[in-house]
């Protein structure tokens, strides 16, 4: 009976993580610039008019929700154009936003740093962005 009862739980167990490894719908991808990039910024994962300055590009998304963010980094000077670029948006709503998680996606940080006003949010074209003064832009799809 006990060697039942294991054999079960070892079915259980190898069913679960294969369906979760071979059926998830969450896909992600990390590009070192911009023209890496270009194929999945055609797709809608990655902002269309992201900067062509941008490095060390991150996004990750969830096929069946259509939802996704990432992250990506601007040089110094390019950090105040981007802000100036973008309309203001609701922190609230940010914080709310449901977002596709990754093994380089902070969400408790990224989250504290919005309460405390810490990053400068904004939205144009289809995305939500934060921007760290520093050179880190986070983006969600809207």
């Amino acid at each position: 009976m006990k060697k039942l009862i294991v054999i079960i739980l070892i079915l259980v167990i190898g069913i679960y993580v294969i369906s979760t490894t071979v059926f998830n719908d969450i896909k992600g991808s990390k590009f070192s610039t911009y023209e890496e990039a270009l194929t999945t910024i055609e797709k809608g994962w990655i902002p269309e008019d992201l900067p062509k300055a941008a490095e060390k590009i991150y996004e990750v998304h969830d096929l069946d929700s259509n939802n996704g963010n990432g992250k990506f980094y601007l040089p110094k000077e390019d950090i105040k154009k981007f802000i100036i670029s973008l309309e203001k948006t609701d922190r609230e709503k940010l914080l709310k936003k449901e977002q596709v998680k990754a093994k380089w996606w902070n969400e408790s940080k990224i989250k504290e740093s919005i309460k405390n006003g810490d990053l400068i949010l904004g939205e144009r074209k289809g995305f939500i962005y934060a921007v760290d003064k520093e050179g880190i832009v986070y983006y969600w799809i809207k």
